[in-house]
């Protein structure tokens, strides 16, 4: 699953449905379909993976506020679960979580033990 520094998004989901926040609201219900679909999708090995990730990668790019650096880090994790997904990767996997230094965008590396 990917990781947000803000909190698990269905924690945030709650939140601003609480506090009547639709944007935060929208945005973190995007989060909870979009990843928990893209990793169902690698899991499963879904032949909609690639279509999945790159729908996601795109949204997050138009919604967020990444580097260049983010999205190539992003595009990296998600091309990775797909070789995982078809047999051809052989370390672990990674996931992707909030990166603290563009505020926001979904970025650095972490290795899944």
């Amino acid at each position: 699953m990917f990781v947000t520094s803000e909190g698990r998004p269905d924690a945030r989901l709650q939140r601003a449905l609480a506090a009547g926040n639709l944007t935060a609201a929208k945005q973190a219900a995007f989060e909870i379909a979009a990843r928990e679909l893209v990793e169902l999708y690698a899991e499963k090995g879904g032949p909609k993976y690639d279509r999945a990730a790159l729908e996601y990668l795109t949204r997050s790019m138009a919604e967020g506020n990444p580097s260049l650096a983010d999205v190539a880090q992003i595009a990296a994790v998600l091309a990775e679960r797909g070789l995982l997904m078809r047999g051809l990767w052989t370390r672990p996997p990674t996931r992707l979580v909030r990166s603290r230094r563009t505020g926001g965008g979904d970025a650095a590396r972490t290795a899944v033990s």
